[in-house]
């Protein structure tokens, strides 16, 4: 498990968690590597396993352009003594059962805090835009 942080402004971000935390179970691992590749993003630490993560907000974050939403997660890792307020962008629509009007098409990737997937597909309330 990693923190990053954009070297920019991420319209995804909210400003008081500028770190991103991610684990190479996460389907963006790769798209992450050519934003650092790119130089946009930039590796601060590794986090050290068992480190703990207090979970603070969940938000729905909507795109003003698209209208499609991702679910987002905000909290505090602390490690050697430093607070880091960190993002995990968690969470995707399953594509089939949205289509198919099942209200429960949301799913959920294995987070680094999990010891194994979970399977459940949950309702999450629409986003609006703004």
């Amino acid at each position: 498990m990693k923190l990053f942080k954009y070297k920019t402004y991420n319209s995804m971000e909210d400003k008081n968690y500028p770190y991103i935390l991610m684990d190479n179970r996460h389907p963006d691992w790769e798209y992450l590597h050519r934003l650092i590749e790119s130089d946009d993003v930039e590796q601060i630490i590794e986090i050290p396993k068992g480190t703990s993560l207090k979970l603070e907000k969940a938000v729905q974050y909507t795109n003003g352009v698209s209208g499609g939403s991702t679910p987002v997660i905000f909290g505090t890792i602390t490690s050697n003594d430093v607070d880091y307020n960190v993002s995990y962008q968690w969470g995707s629509k399953d594509r089939v059962r949205w289509f198919d009007n099942i209200p429960e098409y949301w799913c959920f990737h294995q987070a680094p805090w999990q010891e194994e997937v979970d399977t459940t597909f949950y309702y999450l309330p629409i986003a609006k835009i703004w």
